[in-house]
């Protein structure tokens, strides 16, 4: 790849880096360099035509499309031929999964809804789906407000609840539409190995991630993977590792009320003294 990936901002709005979700509405004209977010997308494409690419596989972009991007997975649209339009929620997937998880999962059954949504991460919707997704999309943009607009705060009564409810709701409703799962397209040889290192580096941040770890999970030799991720990130493989704890470990200070000892072990450091490698760059 000649060009490297963008890594965003692991926060879901840039006007109050607080807020665990926000609403915007995008108009997209021409074909983008592939990008990363460090946290979860809903895109519903409302109008265009184009085409767009998730971990390298290519899908058409027609009215009614629903995309559910997570962390480190790679976006890029490829080609527009019809200017794409698309309603766009950020949100914090880490969070939202802790409350299906402890409060909402009542028959405490195995979920495993990043794996659902990452093996099948878009759903053309019928006419009756459309609709539904419509106003769920409608309801949370009248709660939130547009990111665009600088609309900071929300003037409604328990309207953060509220949003996050939708929210888990059009999570639910995801999963359900790719339900029996329907064929995509498939990635083939050892470049479908490597375009999925980085969302499985950022799942593994818990344990003790090497190069040799890494290449005999991906059957790739150690300065093949350490290539890939300078040659497309414009990183070494720790100061990639370093980048994605940051991004995870604040949203995690940011939305809940883990203890340092708590944090230290899902960023996978031995105790939180550890932590302040955070801030220290490493190379390989």
């Amino acid at each position: 790849m000649s060009e490297f990936i963008s890594i965003l901002p692991p926060f879901c709005s840039s006007l109050d880096k607080r807020k665990l979700y926000s609403f915007d509405v995008q108009i997209i004209e021409t074909p983008t360099r592939p990008v990363v977010f460090q946290r979860s997308r809903f895109f519903f494409f409302t109008s265009g035509k184009g085409k767009l690419q998730i971990q390298d596989v290519e899908y058409d972009v027609l009215p009614g499309m629903l995309v559910a991007l997570h962390p480190w997975q790679v976006l890029r649209i490829s080609q527009v031929e019809k200017h794409l339009q698309c309603k766009v929620i950020d949100y914090c997937f880490d969070t939202l999964n802790m409350l299906l998880r402890s409060y909402y999962n009542t028959e405490n059954k195995p979920l495993q809804i990043i794996e659902r949504m990452s093996a099948q991460p878009i759903v053309y919707c019928d006419k009756e789906q459309q609709e539904t997704i419509r106003a769920i999309f409608g309801t949370i943009e009248q709660e939130t407000g547009r990111e665009s607009l600088l609309v900071s705060e929300n003037t409604l009564e328990l309207a953060g609840i509220y949003t996050v409810n939708k929210i888990l709701e059009l999570i639910v409703l995801f999963c359900r539409m790719v339900t029996p799962a329907k064929e995509l397209p498939a990635r083939q040889g050892s470049d479908a190995q490597k375009v999925v290192l980085f969302q499985y580096m950022y799942a593994h941040l818990n344990e003790n991630l090497t190069l040799k770890k890494l290449a005999q999970s991906f059957y790739l030799s150690e300065s093949t993977i350490s290539t890939y991720i300078r040659n497309t990130m414009g990183h070494s493989f720790y100061d990639l590792i370093d980048e994605m704890r940051i991004g995870r470990a604040s949203n995690f200070l940011l939305y809940t009320d883990l203890t340092l000892e708590e944090l230290a072990e899902i960023l996978g450091y031995v105790d939180p003294a550890h932590m302040s490698k955070l801030s220290s760059p490493r190379s390989t």
